[in-house]
């Protein structure tokens, strides 16, 4: 028989005991970091959890809550008009033959700089992978489509192989049409990352030196040129990259993780200072060192880290650390106007990219309910609970 003392299981006491005591006994072990960052997750959850439970708060009443957001995501959802198809190939048949009959360029290579690069202000070469048609669709619709209206802008997509032949002939048309398309002989995956941006570098150090800055995005960006180009014109940085700046991260060295690094693919304790990938700017006057550099530094499979970080260092170029650049996904709800102030967004998706763009330049713009801040969270979040 139990004791009046006794009382029921609190299995978050048990975590807390289990992490004073067992912190002690694998200190200085590998799995110490990851060990103690779990522990804190968990006893910030008590922490809310304890919190409810003051206040009364039922797992019903919770449940409600949610359903009840689930339900006006839903709703809202629906109430949204679907984005024409067309924004998939916004290429037609018609327009194939006459780039074709013209002799335009028909394989994915693109041109050269004029003159070096010498009257590009912007080279903006995007990370895409082969088969996001719709990615680059929308981009030339969307913010891409300065680089039409003013030449001091170009625009390039960085691509990689397939194995699936119809894609690549797909890619050919689309640049027969375009001619914006880069295909380089790198795979498609996420360890090779590193070698589509050696090879954005080796573009522009043969085709493009003289460019005043060059920038590297991907395809999921949603980027507010016209305010880079003025901030740059005011600011005329040199000998940098600039972007969101990354400082005393510790490579993962638990190997169930996605990024997770083993002692001899990296063997410091920590990276160096660097710049994240989604989004930097390198200046036009260390592109070609830069480049030279990826030669002499040990190959490295995280690209930010080894282009940014490693090869930066080399050559002793600055890191800048810029505050409007985008340092985790979707950090600004899904609307043009919340990047009147803001350079780079990451994570937006196709359709969002064509209506935020309109947005941005409409100054009778208002920003849908949906798309604030902790709505589109929400939304986003019960989203991807769905199966469907």
């Amino acid at each position: 028989m139990l004791s009046n003392h006794a009382r029921s299981f609190d299995p978050f006491d048990y975590i807390t005991t289990f992490s004073c005591d067992t912190r002690e006994r694998i200190k200085g072990s590998n799995f110490n970091k990851m060990i103690s960052s779990i522990f804190s997750y968990l006893t910030r959850l008590k922490t809310r959890v304890r919190f409810l439970q003051k206040r009364q708060v039922s797992v019903a009443a919770l449940l409600k809550v949610v359903v009840i957001f689930l339900v006006l995501t839903l709703f809202m959802q629906k109430s949204i008009k679907p984005q024409p198809k067309g924004v998939t190939s916004s290429w037609s048949n018609n327009a194939i033959k006459k780039a074709l009959y013209k002799g335009e360029v028909t394989e994915a290579s693109v041109r050269p700089c004029e003159d070096e690069g010498r009257n590009v202000v912007l080279l903006v070469m995007v990370n895409s992978e082969c088969t996001n048609f719709r990615h680059r669709a929308a981009i030339r619709e969307s913010w891409g489509s300065v680089s039409s209206k003013d030449k001091s802008v170009r625009l390039i997509f960085v691509l990689g192989q397939s194995q699936d032949l119809n894609v690549m002939e797909s890619i050919k048309l689309e640049n027969a049409v375009y001619n914006d398309v880069l295909l380089t002989n790198v795979t498609e995956a996420y360890d090779k990352l590193t070698y589509k941006s050696i090879a954005i570098l080796e573009w522009a150090h043969k085709h493009c030196s003289k460019v005043k800055y060059l920038i590297k995005v991907d395809d999921d960006i949603f980027f507010n040129i016209p305010r880079l180009v003025s901030e740059l014109e005011k600011s005329n940085p040199k000998n940098s990259i600039i972007g969101c700046e990354e400082s005393k991260n510790a490579p993962v060295r638990f190997f169930l993780f996605k990024w997770h690094v083993t002692r001899e693919q990296y063997a410091a304790d920590t990276y160096p200072v660097y710049i994240t990938g989604p989004a930097y700017l390198v200046t036009g006057d260390i592109i070609s060192k830069l480049y030279k550099a990826t030669f002499d530094v040990p190959y490295f499979f995280v690209e930010d880290i080894f282009i940014t970080g490693l090869s930066r260092e080399k050559i002793g170029a600055r890191e800048v650390a810029h505050k409007e650049f985008s340092c985790s996904k979707r950090d600004r709800g899904p609307c043009g106007l919340n990047f009147h102030d803001f350079i780079v967004g990451h994570h937006y998706y196709p359709e969002e990219m064509v209506r935020m763009w309109s947005e941005l330049n409409d100054p009778e713009a208002q920003c849908r309910f949906v798309d604030y801040y902790w709505i589109a969270t929400i939304s986003d979040f019960l989203q991807g609970l769905l199966p469907f």
